[in-house]
């Protein structure tokens, strides 16, 4: 067996990490847009670059972070994991800027600290840059765009109501998962 040519394993731990960062998040919080789902397939060999796995373990202790609700906690692996990718990692650097929005957004509904939602409302829009810089324009991915565009207006609304001294968390988006009680 052939060693790959260091391009393709760079693609290769890319793809690998792209794949376990999609995957180790529930599906109401896969940041993935749909065309990068579809192009992420499971690398033949696992990564073996120290950084990307260096990367991947705090990405790891963030996601164990955020499901116990330290948002913060999650907030700052995660972005000390998006410090570790490889620049040639753009997607699933992006897909960690959009990770730590929610993040953000999270931890303003413990603290009520309106800074937490002017920062996600600075990465959404960060996220929808590299985003159309990245995948081509297709309904798809125009659906993505849409979609934080919407996030972005209901943050500004939020941070406006914040300022007013109103911190009441948002109605529920469709579709989104959540807590439902069919007690007949």
């Amino acid at each position: 067996m052939t060693a790959p040519t260091p391009a393709r394993s760079s693609l290769d731990r890319s793809l690998a990490l792209a794949l376990s960062l999609s995957l180790a998040l529930p599906t109401g919080l896969c940041v993935c847009p749909p065309t990068a789902q579809a192009a992420w397939a499971p690398a033949p060999e696992p990564a073996e670059d120290p950084a990307v796995d260096e990367a991947r373990k705090l990405y790891d202790e963030g996601k164990a972070r955020f499901d116990t609700f330290d948002y913060e906690g999650a907030v700052q692996l995660w972005t000390q994991a998006y410090a570790k990718l490889p620049e040639d990692a753009a997607g699933i650097r992006n897909s960690m800027v959009y990770n730590i929005a929610t993040a953000q957004e999270k931890a303003f509904e413990l603290d009520s600290d309106v800074q937490h939602l002017r920062q996600a409302q600075m990465l959404l829009e960060s996220y929808i840059d590299n985003f159309k810089a990245l995948y081509p324009r297709n309904p798809e991915t125009k659906a993505e765009v849409d979609k934080a565009e919407d996030r972005i207006a209901s943050l500004k609304e939020r941070i406006a109501d914040a300022e007013k001294g109103d911190t009441r968390p948002p109605p529920p988006v469709a579709g989104e998962i959540g807590w439902t009680s069919d007690v007949a």
